[in-house]
């Protein structure tokens, strides 16, 4: 079992941050999960994370995977399996956002 020592959470700006990923076949986001650049984490904590948004988010895979986790934050990565692959615009039009709870164990 373990104690945790320091919870935080919060979203990012709806439909705001996304950028096509290298291999073009979908987009991400780097989340930011400081208070204004001074981390609240001392170390990386275990993130938990859900995407919302007005339409069309429930096609997309990955948003729970977390890439490159620290304590000043982590990148998520998504894909959309349905009828096709998502845009900047799709993520943009319909304000997809990441909501995201962190917790640093003792």
């Amino acid at each position: 079992m373990a104690f945790v020592r320091t919870t935080a959470a919060g979203s990012t700006r709806p439909g705001q941050g996304w950028a096509l990923n290298s291999a073009g076949d979908g987009i991400y986001l780097d989340v930011d999960t400081t208070d204004r650049g001074a981390p609240v984490f001392t170390k990386t904590p275990v993130y938990i994370t859900s995407v919302d948004g007005i339409a069309a988010h429930f096609g997309l895979t990955g948003t729970s995977a977390i890439y490159e986790a620290s304590n000043k934050g982590f990148q998520i990565n998504v894909t959309f399996h349905g009828d096709g692959p998502r845009t900047l615009s799709e993520a943009q039009k319909q304000q997809w956002r990441v909501n995201w709870a962190g917790f640093e164990t003792i």
